[in-house]
């Protein structure tokens, strides 16, 4: 996802004709991948829990790479944002 990311990116950058609005959709996408990495934090895997009246178990994702997927997303996203914005000022 990480070089697919950085081409789109530069894709961008390069176009003249795109708004500096299109790079919000890197960050949101990357907001998105930051909660999923947030909600299965507690993964990978089979986690089992316990209270005084039930008891279950929760599967979980590896969080880690929705993690870097989200970074990469936000920070692409972002610093294409202040490039387009300072190159056009």
């Amino acid at each position: 996802m990480a070089p697919l990311t950085i081409v789109a990116v530069l894709a961008l950058i390069l176009t003249r004709k795109v708004s500096r609005a299109a790079f919000g959709l890197f960050t949101g996408i990357g907001a998105a991948c930051l909660l999923v990495a947030y909600l299965n934090r507690r993964g990978p895997g089979l986690v089992a829990w316990r209270t005084s009246t039930s008891a279950g178990a929760d599967e979980y994702l590896d969080p880690r790479p929705w993690l870097i997927a989200g970074v990469i997303l936000v920070a692409a996203g972002t610093l294409a944002f202040i490039r387009r914005r300072r190159s056009s000022a």
